[in-house]
């Protein structure tokens, strides 16, 4: 069972340690994300009552990553496809907690050529500073930005620079 089957939904809490499920009787099971469209999960997984705080007494990521969005109003989630899922439970929590929901985006992840992502968790080597600009033309190439050849040559803040407003373009993102 890949899900949490409801087992203590309507028991009495044991002698600690225990952990704290939220009850699920209202859970977003689709919602428009910004690059992969409308997405649709309806999986007893996406439904089911899921930890808030663990039984080791800390809160789980689920709760403390959208306490923290609202608290800092956040409005706009931009993230890789890898945490689609997890998705599903936040906005979930967003809905029960203001009323609304932030705009998702979730971006294909790069790999490597054994299909791991790139990343620390997975021992991914470092962008040597010397490559830096190759590296970034390299990660906006991936991503579907496509800059003017003159910036190949530019300083890696001139290519930040004009990448951000292609991608404000891209997405239709408003800049403060």
């Amino acid at each position: 069972n890949d899900h949490y089957d409801g087992y203590c939904r309507n028991r009495q809490p044991r002698t600690p340690p225990y952990a704290l499920r939220f009850v699920n009787n209202a859970p977003i099971t689709e919602f428009n994300d910004r690059a992969q469209g409308l997405l649709s999960d309806h999986s007893p997984s996406v439904s089911e009552d899921f930890v808030l705080k663990r039984r080791d007494g800390l809160y789980a990521y689920q709760l403390a990553v959208v306490v923290d969005d609202i608290e800092q109003g956040v409005t706009d989630i931009v993230r890789g496809s890898d945490l689609i899922t997890p998705s599903y439970w936040q906005l979930t929590l967003w809905q029960y907690f203001t009323g609304k929901q932030p705009r998702m985006m979730h971006l294909p992840l790069v790999t490597n050529d054994k299909g791991l992502k790139l990343s620390k968790q997975n021992h991914a080597p470092s962008i040597e500073s010397r490559y830096a600009s190759n590296n970034l033309l390299t990660a906006l190439d991936y991503l579907g930005i496509q800059l003017e050849p003159e910036l190949h040559t530019g300083s890696v803040n001139d290519i930040l620079q004009e990448a951000l407003q292609s991608w404000r373009k891209k997405w239709h993102i408003l800049g403060c």
